[in-house]
């Protein structure tokens, strides 16, 4: 009788955890427990917001060739990510972010639709491509593309589809305000007697800005910019300071590129036939305010990063220059949006930045030096600098060095006092003088900038500051391509114009983007058999390099034999027999290697499936196996507790 009721129990036990399964998928379909380290599976607060911001709602298409994935494991498991996290995006948005999965069949109106769309088909056989991308619109007609997603760009994803959403949001194209001293917009050299083109970062940045020159003697901003860009601050006067100060401390994004010596100010210098002065620029009245530190007589250099140059001399020796700098994604923030997709960046006399310990603001290094850096002073550099000179001086102490920084935090003004004296634009003089010689005009009356002066940020800033601005530069990261006169294109060298246009794009969007930082990733190899493969594969390699040394070696037997043996003073154009010999043994020695190499192979991929099958079938009956052996421990201790029930009652 005990038997049955154990056997009734457990049966009981298994419907309840079936029917209790079936219930919670239904009713619990919305919810997660998300346990995985850095909640890497929950949608951000921030995101969330956004989704929710729209007026009108936003209508995303994911085109994803699901049956296509499959047996590409890496495309599988990154398709599952994004279709989860663009469904979490859209159940968040109460209904504000509608989305369409689309599998497109090969040669079905769906891929066309997809091709239309914009969305790069992926060639996975002659006749099949896999569609991997999204697209989203707005009920303005504005519209969004993401081409092709890509697995190693998954830390960054969230933030990618929530700006994309951003944009959408609010599709007038936002304005960037320009300040600089350098001729970023275009000029005219004397020395060629041509006219010089806009720098290639603006070209680069007006597709998504409209961008706003304001010159450096300006006593104003203007009122509708949604990103401050400044370059080589020179010659700024108060009221220009103090409107940027205020503009930062109200909400506004900047960023900000000093230099302790401009390698792209000469030429300007040259134009106006000047001699070549103090390159140099600075804000120190809001570096000081925000306790950020910026020597302008110290340049970074860096043995490790130092660009290779030919030193002068008869020997023309290279050696590095170590003012010049090559940064790569090491000496880069990985985690945030602006250069954790970046790969290299090209730097030129950088300088340093530095936080005091009593800062009242907060920062987060972006660019950094290795720990083969040091100081190296302007002095020694200028005029003709000889790259081995400076090498043999340079002495490095161990320490990474900040180049580039984002800068946040609620900050004091740097105009404690209230704001500075300026002078009316001529444009609102309201005087008597009617005439056109502005010359005549006498100069206005000092009087207070106009506007509520803010004591302290209302909220955290957010500035980007980058102590260079040789970065910008077109020699730096891109080169023109010439056919003759003709201008054919441009071959980006490095990531400095991305730089650029990252942390413009961030600075002029929502504030909720700048809280997104990139995420951990969601890939979880086994590294069993990431090992296995690597064992493999060494052995693999070894294997065929012996195999191509022998292949060699019995080739220069061959072409040995054959000067060696002269027919009528001339080599031999017909095998010896021994020659001939030699060919048989390296044929057999080929398809020996070869069978050897397919046996590696073929050993790797048993032990690789044979792992994973243990893997797959532990993963599988490893919760019914507990619920079964947990069900049959209960019974059992029930069985035994009836039983000495009956034993105390008949004995009583």
């Amino acid at each position: 009788m005990s038997k049955i009721i154990g056997l009734v129990s457990i049966i009981l036990l298994i419907a309840l955890f079936l029917g209790l399964n079936v219930t919670a998928d239904r009713a619990l379909a919305g919810y997660r427990l998300d346990l995985t380290e850095g909640s890497l599976y929950t949608v951000q607060p921030a995101t969330k917001r956004i989704a929710r911001s729209p007026d009108e709602p936003i209508r995303m298409t994911f085109y994803y060739s699901k049956d296509l994935a499959r047996g590409i494991p890496q495309i599988e498991s990154f398709g599952r990510r994004v279709t989860e996290l663009l469904q979490s995006i859209a159940d968040a948005s109460n209904g504000k972010v509608e989305l369409t999965i689309v599998n497109p069949e090969p040669f079905s109106e769906a891929e066309d639709n997809a091709v239309a769309d914009g969305i790069q088909p992926q060639p996975i056989s002659q006749t099949e491509s896999l569609y991997f991308g999204l697209v989203a619109t707005n009920a303005l007609d504005g519209r969004e593309v993401f081409p092709v997603f890509n697995p190693r760009d998954e830390r960054f994803l969230e933030y990618k589809i929530a700006q994309m959403i951003a944009k959408l949001a609010d599709p007038d194209k936002p304005t960037l305000g320009l300040i600089t001293s350098l001729p970023m917009t275009g000029g005219f050299d004397p020395r060629t007697q041509r006219p010089t083109p806009e720098w290639a970062v603006l070209r680069e940045m007006r597709a998504t800005f409209d961008i706003e020159t304001i010159p450096p003697t300006a006593t104003e901003l203007p009122a509708d910019l949604d990103c401050l860009m400044v370059v080589h601050p020179k010659g700024l006067s108060d009221a220009l300071t103090y409107a940027i100060d205020q503009h930062i401390l109200a909400g506004g994004g900047a960023i900000i590129f000093v230099d302790p010596m401009a390698e792209a100010e000469p030429q300007q210098q040259q134009q106006m036939g000047m001699m070549a002065q103090d390159r140099s620029s600075n804000m120190p009245a809001l570096f000081d305010a925000w306790g950020l530190g910026f020597d302008p007589a110290q340049l970074a250099g860096d043995l490790d990063l130092g660009i290779s140059v030919r030193a002068p001399g008869g020997r023309q020796e290279i050696v590095p220059y170590i003012i010049w700098l090559n940064v790569g994604a090491d000496q880069m923030a990985g985690d945030d949006p602006v250069t954790g997709n970046l790969t290299r960046i090209n730097l030129a006399s950088a300088g340093i930045l530095t936080h005091a310990d009593d800062a009242p603001s907060a920062w987060e290094p972006l660019i950094t030096t290795s720990d083969q850096s040091g100081l190296v002073p302007v002095s020694s550099v200028q005029g003709f600098a000889d790259p081995k000179a400076l090498l043999n001086s340079f002495f490095t102490d161990g320490e990474q060095r900040v180049i580039a920084a984002r800068v946040t935090g609620t900050v004091p003004t740097a105009f404690p006092e209230g704001p500075p004296s300026g002078s009316r634009p001529a444009s609102d003089d309201t005087g008597d003088n009617t005439g056109d010689n502005t010359d005549e005009v006498g100069p206005a009356e000092p009087e207070p900038i106009a506007g509520d002066h803010l004591a302290e940020a209302t909220d955290s800033i957010n500035v980007i500051v980058v102590a260079d601005v040789d970065v910008l530069e077109d020699g730096g990261w891109v080169r023109e391509l010439r056919l003759g006169n003709t201008l054919l294109g441009y071959d980006i060298l490095a990531d400095n114009g991305a730089l650029a246009l990252n942390a413009a794009e961030q600075m002029a969007g929502s504030r909720d983007l700048l809280e997104l930082r990139g995420r951990g990733s969601f890939d979880r190899p086994f590294t069993l058999i990431e090992q296995m493969q690597r064992d493999a594969e060494t052995e693999f390699l070894a294997k065929e390099q012996t195999l191509q040394e022998e292949i060699e070696q019995t080739r220069q037997r061959i072409n040995d034999l054959q000067m060696a043996r002269t027919d009528t003073g001339t080599a031999a154009l017909v095998l010896t027999p021994e020659q001939q010999a030699e060919v048989d043994a390296l044929e057999e020695t080929l398809l020996e290697k070869r069978k050897e190499l397919r046996e590696v192979q073929l050993n790797l991929r048993k032990d690789i499936e044979a792992l994973e099958n243990r893997l797959k079938v532990l993963n599988t009956a490893a919760v019914p196996v507990l619920l079964c052996v947990l069900a049959m421990t209960m019974g059992g201790y029930n069985a035994l507790r009836r039983r000495a029930s009956r034993r105390k009652a008949d004995r009583r």
